[in-house]
């Protein structure tokens, strides 16, 4: 906290609750035992999951399936496919062009050193866990002192909407987004107060690291920090750090180009993707009815639940008094709490009407994973007090409070954890070994597909002329035709914009067929064709800007030098 002069001018209050005031120091020793209990919190999160295998949904194989490309695209020396071939039937997606990358990445990459998707995954996973906790640490560490900050940490580890994006919806690039965005928090925070290189170097890598993990959590924590930042910033320096602010997201937007450029350009390709689309019964509390076959929004009124639990005990925090830094926490992130729970609630209905793309997210209960951040933090900070209160007559009120809290842990574990459906090693080697060939999960289809599409047991047929396969790779195959009539050859492939065909040095006319299907114009004589899918030129130039931007973010940060000072010094709660 700030506080101002010396340990002699402290009000009885904080003399009371045992506030220590010491220097703020890069190297406080007091750090390290916070940061080793996150990581064994980490660990009891993923227990269940490392003793009884990775929790699956159906979710899960679209994961992997992207996961799948990226390491065989490794295999070819290339670092982001365009085509994930074997998806359909052996027709192919276009996900690894619109999902963002991030995960699939991770994943692919980290395969490629232990040789196995299952101690993959896992490690993943638990990798994920410690950087939410951590940042989440290091949120609170800007209010806070560590020994406090380590249980905003611990508690987000395990809030109930956090712990479900993994073990019950298989949300994973969600999740993998909501372990990065309190590091977007953290950075914005340390941008309103100090406005160092490094703040802005570090706003722009979460942000960055936050488009290309999840786009639905990109948007709603794009408009969360743009509200926080306008709750922290001083109104004498609002146009400094809203220049700030804007270099460090316009760095972020830079250093994921590689994925957005091309979002944007091949977007009118896309099948528009009806699944999920925005509806007001997916609003929290929107009905108390469990209907048969769909548990979806009853299951989202008992996270909802389980969430508000969690956060009661900061309620404290609103009768304190004379303090500077409860009362900036209560502004900041008691707002963005109290603002990201409304939203989830059909009250904030014109809201949604109002701000651009906001209903992409679709489902409204995904700003619980604000909400989740946001309560961590705020009741991290009632610690101190309730630990004053349980010592003094009122003790059974510092009961209820551990009991909220009880009552949401074990909500998580009974359910969200207990309940979860588990892949020990071999069916999950099973389900991963049987992915190539499966149908895309959600719009992963060129909007020109039909719904029902003819799926060919030959690799291509052209009329009566015979056809000799070549090479048949994800983004290069090459065939033989036969000389005869003029005629279409239909590829066992769905059309895309990207794929070229020429034979001799001469392009060849591709389009789609009824149901979608690579169809090539052939000419009477003998050919050899030569299909491949080419990246145009933009993919190199966005895959440059983001190397620019990356480079750019690192100089920041090497050259940020050491953070500026905060007036006074923090109290050690």
């Amino acid at each position: 906290m700030e506080v101002e002069g010396n340990r002699s001018s402290l009000n009885p209050s904080v003399k009371k609750l045992g506030l220590m005031i010491k220097p703020i120091k890069k190297t406080d020793m007091r750090d390290t035992k916070p940061l080793l209990l996150i990581v064994v919190v980490s660990i009891l999160a993923l227990a269940p999951a490392l003793i009884y295998g990775v929790p699956a949904n159906r979710d899960l194989q679209s994961h992997f399936r992207m996961a799948l490309s990226f390491k065989e695209s490794f295999s070819h020396g290339d670092f982001y496919p365009g085509w994930v071939a074997e998806a359909n039937n052996g027709y192919g997606d276009v996900s690894v062009r619109f999902y963002p990358p991030g995960l699939a990445f991770l994943l692919a990459l980290t395969q490629s050193l232990t040789g196995n998707w299952y101690v993959t995954t896992l490690m993943i996973f638990t990798f994920l866990t410690l950087v939410g906790g951590l940042g989440t640490y290091e949120w609170a560490r800007n209010f806070y002192a560590p020994r406090v900050a380590m249980w905003a940490g611990v508690f987000y580890i395990f809030m109930p909407y956090h712990i479900n994006e993994l073990y019950q919806s298989s949300l994973l690039g969600e999740y993998a987004a909501a372990s990065v965005l309190p590091f977007a928090f953290a950075f914005t925070e340390k941008l309103c107060r100090d406005g160092g290189k490094r703040s802005i170097g570090g706003l722009a890598a979460s942000y960055a690291l936050l488009i290309l993990a999840n786009l639905p959590l990109a948007i709603i924590g794009s408009y969360a920090l743009v509200l926080y930042l306008l709750l922290s910033t001083e109104r004498r320096e609002i146009w400094a750090t809203l220049s700030r602010f804007g270099g460090a997201i316009a760095l972020g937007l830079l250093a994921s180009a590689c994925y957005w450029f091309t979002v944007l350009a091949e977007l009118p390709w896309l099948r528009p993707d009806n699944e999920n689309t925005f509806n007001r019964v997916n609003f929290i509390f929107s009905s108390f009815r469990r209907q048969a076959g769909d548990t979806g929004i009853w299951y989202g009124n008992l996270l909802a639940f389980a969430t508000l639990a969690m956060l009661l005990p900061a309620v404290i925090l609103l009768r304190s008094r004379d303090q500077t830094e409860v009362r900036r926490v209560l502004k900041t992130v008691g707002l963005l709490a109290a603002f990201s729970f409304l939203m989830t609630t059909v009250i904030s209905l014109p809201v949604w009407e109002i701000l651009p793309k906001l209903k992409d997210v679709q489902l409204p209960w995904r700003w619980l994973a604000v909400t989740s951040m946001a309560s961590a933090v705020l009741t991290a900070g009632s610690i101190p007090w309730w630990r004053e209160i349980a010592t003094s007559r009122r003790r059974p009120v510092a009961l209820l409070a551990v009991g909220c809290v009880s009552l949401s842990l074990a909500f998580t574990i009974s359910h969200t954890i207990r309940e979860a459906h588990y892949l020990p090693s071999h069916k999950f080697d099973a389900v991963v070994a049987h992915l190539p060939g499966l149908p895309t999960i959600g719009a992963w289809y060129p909007k020109w597909v039909s719904d029902k599409f003819l799926v060919m047991p030959q690799l291509v047929v052209a009329a009566q002329r015979s056809v000799t396969i070549g090479a048949w790779q994800s983004e290069h195959r090459i065939f033989q035709v036969s000389e005869g009539p003029a005629t279409d050859a239909r590829v066992h492939t769905f059309y895309y914009p990207l794929w070229r065909a020429s034979a001799a040095g001469k392009t060849l006319v591709t389009r789609p067929d009824e149901d979608g299907t690579l169809i090539v114009s052939l000419p009477p004589e003998s050919v050899s064709v030569d299909l491949s899918f080419r990246e145009p030129r933009r993919s190199l130039i966005s895959g440059i800007l983001s190397i620019v931007g990356w480079i750019l973010i690192l100089i920041l940060i090497v050259t940020g030098g050491k953070p500026k000072a905060i007036e006074g010094e923090r109290a050690d709660i």
